[in-house]
Formats: C-alpha cells, sequence, structure tokens
C-alpha cells in the first residue's frame, strides 16, 4: 500500500505530487492498467457449445440464402434466430 504522510508545513499540491511519484514508482498503476481487460479462456465446454453455436448459425443463413430472404453477406436478425431455435426444442 502506498503512502504520503503530509509533513510540516507542506502544502496538498506537492503532497499529492510526492503521492503520485510513489504510485508510479512501485508499478502498482501499471499492472492494475494490463489487467484491466483481462478476460478468462473459455473452458472446453464453452468452446464445443459455441462451435456447435457458430454451426447452427451458418447452416440457419446457409438456408435463408438458399430461400432468397436475404443477400450472401447479410446478417440474420437475432429474432429470427431466436423463432428458428425455439421452435427446435
Amino acid at each position: 500500500m502506498v503512502k504520503a504522510v503530509r509533513q510540516d508545513r507542506e502544502n496538498v499540491s506537492s503532497l499529492l505530487r510526492r503521492f503520485s511519484m510513489n504510485v508510479k514508482e512501485s508499478g502498482i498503476l501499471s499492472e492494475v492498467r494490463q489487467k484491466r481487460y483481462y478476460r478468462e479462456q473459455p473452458t472446453k465446454r464453452q468452446e464445443k457449445l459455441s462451435a456447435l453455436w457458430r454451426n447452427k448459425i451458418g447452416k440457419l443463413k446457409h438456408k435463408m440464402v438458399k430461400m432468397g430472404e436475404i443477400q450472401k453477406g447479410q446478417k440474420i436478425d437475432p429474432e429470427r434466430i431466436r423463432k428458428e431455435f425455439q421452435s427446435e426444442k
């Protein structure tokens, strides 16, 4: 933990500057910034489920292109995806 105790007749700006320097020297701030956007690696099960989902979406998209409902390269409406997969259950 970084601390900066106010000395006799020290103004707040110099105290703040000293504190900032202590934080920089300790390396705490840079370490926190590196970990800020860390994402855990998915488990094997999550990877498999994700791959299955992508496969299902790909098949649905291929089917919709073939039927002329969407153009090639066009995104599928999320509501349509929900309806399609709710009917499977």
